[in-house]
């Protein structure tokens, strides 16, 4: 097994070969003249930022894909189907998972419970001693995706794989813990070390969201080249209502946003970075004399009370705002009320709110990463995101030039034609048929090419 630190990796593999895109696996499976997919979205809605949207898109563009004969059974987590549930085509359908059984101390009254909890913990401590590890292992299904009867079982989160006599097809989003081992624990590190190369070994394709996460996995894993599909993700924009100039005022008045502002969508991890973006937004005013207001959105935890902290620190209150989780509905107004996206990331596989800012014709600014540079061209304006000094001459130059702005808002438009979830579907359906022994036509022939090339 390989050590977390890993030298640097070749940002393209240009000349890589590609694989007959018509050949079906070693193993022999009938072929079928309908598909029936069972897609992993046990996720709970608000808690895991891009991944929701990512689901949500893929859900709607496969929805978009009717007339085939396919089938697609979405399996949601069982406490929360509206997330989802007013994305689905006539081809989709959702089924809940059921909760899982109870411990049998969670079966005890809550006045003996609480009690017991008490006890074992102070025994615990006690005995000066940890709770007892589990040894690492890759789950077996638990029978409901079988029971579904599926050709092919897309799994689309890390932690969610499992053995199973389907076909798996897996989606991976990253392997940011190779890059950045610093912001995981000991435990965290062990466990994907163990059950990514499991899961890739595991699965009859893999979907990566980039080709640079597709080369990341040939060079992290050695997983074969051929295995592996890069297929494009996109904005879920279209997935929701338009945005209305009455939907905009609304926004604007219930979050009381200011008249001009920075938008930053994502979740409080550490490597997204909040920190030296609120640092280069104090430099402006203190250094600058220019005063810019940012509004960020996204679950508030893990790193949430070192950024609480750091604003406070800087006396930036009454310029830095957190709302924390909004809905998807208002996050669009947000990408057309503000001034810009600033995405100042340390690392992505692809970045969902680049995309979104894409589809809705808002201008980006944001870290020099390979997937922004990949999925975003000259669309952009680009910076050093360990650099706040560099990152805060970014944000002067775009919000003093209203004309730069008006170009970026261009290109960004442009840039948004070129993705969307409808063509991305296409691509996954030709991976599902190929997986699942379904005869494939010269279009997903093509498209299967593109995947990997």
């Amino acid at each position: 097994m390989k050590s977390a630190a890993q030298p640097e990796r070749p940002v393209s593999s240009a000349n890589r070969p590609l694989a007959n895109p018509g050949s079906d696996s070693s193993k022999q499976r009938a072929v079928v003249s309908s598909l029936r997919v069972a897609i992993d979205a046990q996720i709970i809605s608000g808690l895991e930022g891009g991944a929701e949207q990512y689901l949500i898109g893929l859900t709607h563009g496969l929805g978009q894909l009717e007339g085939d004969g396919h089938r697609y059974d979405v399996v949601t987590a069982n406490r929360d189907v509206r997330w989802i549930e007013s994305h689905l085509g006539a081809n989709t359908s959702i089924v809940p998972a059921p909760p899982p059984s109870p411990l049998w101390q969670d079966r005890l009254p809550s006045f003996v419970r609480r009690p017991l909890g008490i006890a074992r913990r102070g025994l615990r401590r006690l005995l000066k001693g940890p709770p007892p590890k589990r040894p690492l292992q890759v789950p077996a299904s638990d029978g409901l995706y079988e029971s579904l009867g599926p050709d092919v079982l897309h799994i689309t989160y890390p932690s969610h794989f499992v053995t199973t006599s389907i076909p798996i097809v897996y989606t991976v989003h990253d392997l940011q813990h190779r890059h950045l081992p610093e912001y995981f624990d000991e435990d965290s590190l062990k466990w994907r070390e163990f059950m990514y190369p499991a899961a890739f070994e595991g699965s009859e394709a893999i979907i990566a969201i980039s080709r640079w996460v597709r080369d990341d996995l040939v060079f992290q894993y050695r997983v074969p080249p051929e295995k592996i599909f890069a297929i494009p993700s996109a904005s879920p924009g279209d997935a929701y209502r338009p945005v209305t100039p009455e939907a905009l005022k609304q926004v604007q008045k219930k979050l009381d946003l200011p008249e001009s502002f920075l938008l930053y969508p994502a979740r409080t991890y550490a490597h997204k970075n909040h920190i030296r973006l609120i640092e280069a937004i104090a430099l402006l005013r203190d250094r600058d004399n220019v005063r810019l207001n940012l509004i960020c959105t996204g679950a508030q935890h893990f790193h949430w009370p070192f950024i609480k902290k750091r604003v406070r620190e800087l006396k930036l209150e009454s310029q830095v705002r957190f709302l924390g989780f909004i809905g998807s509905d208002e996050l669009r107004c947000l990408f057309h009320l503000a001034d810009m996206l600033v995405f100042p990331s340390l690392f992505e596989g692809a970045g969902i709110p680049l995309l979104e800012a894409f589809g809705e014709g808002t201008a980006v600014v944001c870290s020099d990463i390979p997937p922004f540079r990949e999925y975003g061209a000259d669309a952009p304006l680009y910076f050093d995101p360990r650099s706040v000094d560099e990152m805060a001459g970014m944000l002067r130059r775009t919000s003093s030039d209203k004309e730069l702005l008006s170009k970026l808002r261009n290109k960004s438009r442009q840039r948004g034609l070129l993705y969307s979830w409808e063509k991305s579907a296409a691509m996954y359906r030709a991976v599902y048929r190929k997986v699942g022994g379904v005869s494939l036509t010269p279009e997903d022939q093509l498209l299967l090419q593109q995947c990997q090339q």
